[in-house]
């Protein structure tokens, strides 16, 4: 068991040169052509918060337009939708009357979406995000010639101490797989891909019928054609959630197992397998491997702070020593039992 712990150590050591090494790097400071795309569906209390953001980016009209599809919303998101659009040049709704049977959760609308785009990278986002002003700009850093995806990260609102850990161990882990060239997953809510990738892997396609990772199956796919995988830790954008939900939430964002690629899965096996064999030491008194655990935690903790700039808090630390665990809970929970967010759901 010691030995496992101290080749953790040596992982966190790893972990956090890189985090070091890769915080200011860019690739390119030229200035791209985005369509940012939004699918919309019973977001009517979203809106006008959604059109404040997009009206605050910090960037040329000329240079972005926005495309937000109302996918058959049954409240009042059409209405404000029209009338919000009247107030800006850039942007264009649309709207389907029915929920595609073919493309399962919000693919439908972003591909009508897309196919109305006019700019060479799409910004995928959500309709209760917050964009940040200088968010196109942070981008522009992170893409190159071969750049066939750029991964960003979120935040959540209000969010209790769980929950921002939630979102900055999502954001680190996301990093960490691209600066290892193993990226295996992204977020709806912050991300870009260049038309040229979307369009050769074929859009949604091949992943019509998966109901949700949407834009992990979409990232794996621009991988395996061959493009290159950046990602942006300078500004995240900021969403909300029910707290009601958040265990379906973490149902669903943990219950992808059976989708991800075989080193993922090993690697989710591995720390498994380290996480409870070091519950079995500790009970057994052998609390050498505590420290040693707290030690590598600490390390991976404070470099991801580095990187991505936040702010330390005690309490956040005590809560990320605890959180290997509990996402292990839930990557059980949400491969095995049910889960339902939003228009998805999945039987166990």
């Amino acid at each position: 068991m010691a030995v496992f712990s101290i080749l953790f150590l040596c992982f966190s050591v790893l972990v956090s040169i890189i985090f070091f090494m890769k915080r200011n790097e860019v690739k390119t400071f030229a200035k791209r052509r985005y369509s940012i795309l939004v699918a919309c569906r019973n977001e009517e209390e979203n809106i006008e918060n959604l059109f404040a953001g997009l009206r605050g980016l910090n960037y040329p009209v000329s240079m972005f337009e926005v495309i937000i599809v109302d996918d058959a919303s049954s409240d009042g998101s059409w209405l404000l939708l029209q009338q919000e659009v009247q107030k800006s040049s850039n942007i264009s709704v649309f709207r389907l009357e029915e929920k595609s049977l073919d493309y399962k959760g919000k693919k439908a609308a972003l591909k009508f979406a897309a196919a109305r785009s006019a700019y060479e990278y799409f910004l995928f986002t959500d309709a209760d995000c917050l964009l940040p002003p200088d968010l196109l700009t942070s981008y522009n850093k992170k893409i190159n010639d071969n750049t066939g995806a750029v991964i960003g990260w979120y935040i959540t609102r209000n969010s209790s101490n769980l929950q921002r850990i939630v979102d900055f161990t999502t954001a680190m882990i996301f990093a960490l797989s691209v600066y290892l060239d193993k990226a295996f997953s992204a977020s709806g809510m912050n991300w870009v891909v260049s038309r040229q990738a979307f369009e050769k892997v074929g859009g949604y396609e091949k992943i019509r019928n998966i109901v949700a990772g949407d834009d992990k199956l979409l990232l794996l796919l621009v991988k395996k054609a061959g493009y290159r995988i950046n990602f942006n830790q300078e500004y995240p954008v900021s969403t909300k959630i029910n707290r009601e939900m958040s265990r379906q939430r973490m149902r669903r964002k943990y219950g992808k197992f059976a989708s991800n690629p075989l080193p993922v899965k090993l690697s989710i096996i591995l720390v498994a397998s380290y996480l409870l064999s070091m519950l079995i030491s500790m009970f057994r008194g052998q609390f050498d491997v505590t420290g040693y655990y707290i030690i590598s935690m600490c390390l991976i903790w404070l470099s991801g702070l580095w990187h991505f700039q936040q702010k330390f808090r005690f309490t956040d630390l005590a809560v990320f020593l605890f959180f290997p665990y509990l996402a292990l809970y839930y990557t059980i929970a949400g491969s095995l039992g049910n889960w339902e967010w939003k228009d998805q759901y999945k039987s166990g």
